[in-house]
């Protein structure tokens, strides 16, 4: 993850270019595939907020978030995201987009943006400042406070209001970041995207052998099924 630069993406968008100039024809969203690690996420954000514009509309072109296992949610964390959420009357899914957001759902002090905001769950560790493991029923409360306050008539939540209360955000598109970041993990928990697991996957390296792992069971699986067929025959 230390050696993936901006400049690698600008390499490989200038090829695009070059291969499509003759249909004057650019996609309409670029993939940034990257592991489901702090630096993953810091590195797709710092794009995002770069952006890349299609050279034949001058249009800006997305940048959509390719992280392997995104969607995975430690399961130990389950029982304390609903039992504060049940104690305070929000939404568990809320307080999760929260705790994604910001620190990647780490117990770790440690923020994950390449913003200094004011954050809950971690913050912008200072250069041989230490990372601490936080409190997480303590940090869910405090999100959980602040929430209610940015409640809806319709019972969601205004993620705007939410980062817009945050007094050390110094720019206006690092607010409107987090809020969006906030706003789309919250839809996909309350669609249930995500799973609860024992263990989150953080690379493609980790996904690519859950993948072939499943496609070994899958197959033998199969085979027994068809053993099976074949002794019923037979008998």
């Amino acid at each position: 993850m230390d050696g993936l630069k901006h400049h690698v993406i600008s390499h490989y968008v200038e090829e695009s270019i070059s291969e499509l100039s003759r249909k004057q024809t650019f996609p309409q969203s670029i993939e940034v595939c990257v592991d489901n690690d702090r630096a993953g996420h810091i590195f797709y954000e710092k794009e995002q907020m770069k952006g890349i514009v299609d050279p034949f509309t001058n249009k800006k072109i997305r940048c959509e978030r390719g992280i392997p296992n995104d969607w995975q949610v430690p399961k130990e964390y389950k029982a304390t995201y609903e039992a504060v959420a049940k104690e305070m009357s929000v939404e568990p899914e809320a307080i999760m987009a929260i705790h994604k957001t910001e620190t990647n759902l780490q117990l770790t002090n440690q923020l994950v943006s390449a913003h200094d905001v004011q954050s809950t769950f971690g913050k912008m560790l200072a250069k041989g400042e230490p990372v601490e493991t936080i409190d997480l029923k303590e940090a869910c409360t405090t999100v959980a406070k602040e929430l209610k306050v940015c409640e809806r008539a319709d019972g969601t939540y205004n993620f705007d209001r939410f980062y817009s209360r945050k007094a050390n955000i110094k720019d206006v598109n690092a607010g409107i970041l987090l809020s969006y970041k906030a706003e789309q993990y919250y839809k996909g928990y309350k669609k249930h995207e995500h799973e609860f697991v024992p263990e989150v996957k953080k690379d493609w390296n980790d996904q690519l052998k859950h993948e072939i792992q499943q496609q070994e069971i899958r197959k033998q699986r199969r085979a027994m099924l068809f053993q099976q067929g074949r002794q019923q025959e037979r008998e």
